[in-house]
């Protein structure tokens, strides 16, 4: 029987997005990482808009969390900007 289940392979998007996740853990990871508490949290402040919201995003879907910030430092390295 053949398995037609949307399940059965994944999206074409998500391969691409998992490249670009390994892009940015590749290119800012150690930095994020490095990062003292206080410089965290003035990304966090950015990204999030509130304390709170860093905190639930921290708790409840850190994956998510994590690129966030990668993105944020990815936007703000001046080696990684596209030009326009």
């Amino acid at each position: 029987m053949l398995n037609t289940s949307p399940v059965a392979r994944p999206f074409p998007t998500m391969a691409a997005e998992r490249a670009q996740w390994a892009r940015l853990e590749r290119d800012h990871g150690a930095n994020l990482d490095a990062l003292p508490a206080k410089g965290r949290r003035r990304i966090e402040c950015l990204v999030f808009r509130s304390a709170a919201a860093a905190e639930l995003g921290r708790r409840f879907a850190p994956h998510a969390y994590r690129i966030s910030l990668l993105a944020a430092l990815d936007e703000v390295s001046p080696g990684s900007r596209k030009k326009r």
